[in-house]
């Protein structure tokens, strides 16, 4: 019978927790600024769609799509500060490509480098 109980007190708090994660504010709306959405982003991202408005370390901040996901930051005053977004390693240029790799390669050397000298395998002179 006491195992019931524990067993129903756990199941009612699992479930509880598990609503209680589901409750997700990025329903909340911020104040942006009509003139930075109608003219300043509008003008900059025409063909933007799917676009939400957060505010971030004091930025303005829409996330929309157009033709990829993107980012773009705003600050206060309504002035562009930049855009992210992904970009896929296969559309880079080959220039790009192999210097990314080269630097990897030599990051991949300089972590395993310093990693046989604390263990006194390599000995430097």
């Amino acid at each position: 019978m006491m195992k019931r109980k524990i067993f129903t007190f756990l199941l009612v708090l699992g479930v509880a927790w598990s609503l209680h994660s589901c409750d997700n504010n990025d329903d909340e709306s911020i104040a942006v600024p009509v003139e930075l959405q109608k003219s300043t982003f509008s003008a900059k991202y025409p063909n933007a769609t799917n676009v939400e408005w957060e505010n971030k370390y004091g930025y303005y901040v829409a996330d929309f799509y157009d033709g990829h996901e993107a980012s773009a930051w705003f600050s206060q005053e309504g002035k562009w500060v930049l855009t992210s977004w992904e970009v896929h390693f296969n559309t880079l240029p080959d220039p790009v490509k192999i210097r990314f790799m080269l630097h990897i390669l030599d990051e991949l050397m300089t972590t395993t480098l310093n990693m046989l000298k604390k263990q006194r395998v390599l000995h430097t002179t």
